[in-house]
């Protein structure tokens, strides 16, 4: 579990800011990412992305796109369902010929694609641009430097951590008045609750949100987890991710079924709790006052990689 206090994460970004990327060749640099180094042409043209969090960082940096994967894209990256862009795949596996047509000079993974990084590799310089839930900050400040230099852009990508940095700031101030809440993810018919150092727990490591649910209170997997098992833990507010949204398909069933459920509707969760339901398009909350906490995590944190941890999870 990390708790990453704002000196560690300055330092951390200072750090990533103030070492370039080494030169592997006059027309090549040598860029750090999650499975090494790796030489990649400066000002790469012809890019095939499999990663959502990057694509919002290119987009932010006015990067050269060539190929991208068949997803549910939410608004803010809905540009690259333009017809000029190809279709390379989807977030889990690549389209070999279409990738024989756009002959990339840079493939970039993340998530759940990165299983196709050796693969990929063959065919060219590719980089996995995943980030770890206990390293979240850190790998961010990572791949956005890595692609500010990259594109010759240094001083955008360090304004680009700038901003991350103070909203990161404003999230956890506002998260340290908010009460307990229990973060659960809905996939169709089931909800999975998440705590501090769980898949989920940078809501809480990274963000400093307060748990409800201790870590070592999480069920086994397995084990089916329902609104009763809520309504004990009795939260002040409850956050879903909705895995179902994230990948294109109807919204969980999940979402409505807690005010039908006798013993929940008795007690808080349906009667007092406050709800915050993140898709891919907006987080949305229920019952809840001016600016609420959970408004300001959602708007705050990486949209694109709660996106894409959303489509990783295993069902």
């Amino acid at each position: 579990m990390l708790v990453l206090q704002r000196r560690t994460w300055v330092a951390a970004m200072v750090a990533g800011l103030s070492a370039p990327l080494a030169w592997a060749a006059p027309s090549t640099v040598l860029v750090q990412h999650a499975q090494g180094a790796t030489a990649v042409p400066q000002r790469p043209q012809r890019v095939v992305v499999y990663d959502l969090a990057t694509l919002d960082t290119m987009q932010a940096l006015g990067m050269a796109v060539r190929g991208v994967p068949q997803a549910q894209l939410p608004p803010y990256l809905a540009g690259y369902a333009d017809a000029r862009y190809t279709v390379a795949g989807s977030l889990f596996e690549p389209d070999y010929a279409a990738l024989s047509q756009i002959r990339p000079d840079l493939i970039i993974v993340g998530g759940r694609s990165a299983a196709k990084y050796e693969a990929l590799g063959k065919i060219a310089p590719t980089l996995d641009f995943s980030v770890r839930g206990d390293h979240l900050l850190q790998d961010m400040a990572r791949n956005i430097t890595q692609l500010a230099q990259l594109s010759g852009q240094p001083a955008q990508g360090q304004a680009l951590l700038a901003r991350l940095e103070r909203e990161v700031g404003v999230v956890r101030h506002l998260a340290a008045q908010a009460e307990p809440g229990l973060l659960l993810m809905a996939v169709n018919e089931r909800i999975l609750p998440n705590a501090p150092g769980s898949r989920f727990g940078f809501l809480f490591d990274v963000l400093g949100a307060r748990s409800a649910l201790r870590a070592q209170d999480l069920p086994a997997r397995g084990t089916v987890y329902d609104f009763d098992a809520v309504a004990r833990l009795d939260p002040a507010w409850i956050y879903v991710i909705d895995r179902n949204a994230a990948t294109g398909s109807a919204p969980s069933s999940r979402r409505s079924r807690c005010s039908t459920t006798p013993r929940c509707a008795a007690r808080r969760p349906a009667a007092r709790a406050r709800w915050c339901f993140w898709t891919p398009r907006a987080g949305t909350c229920w019952a809840v006052p001016a600016r609420p906490p959970c408004w300001a995590i959602w708007r705050s944190c990486n949209r694109s990689t709660v996106l894409q941890a959303c489509v990783d999870r295993q069902a």
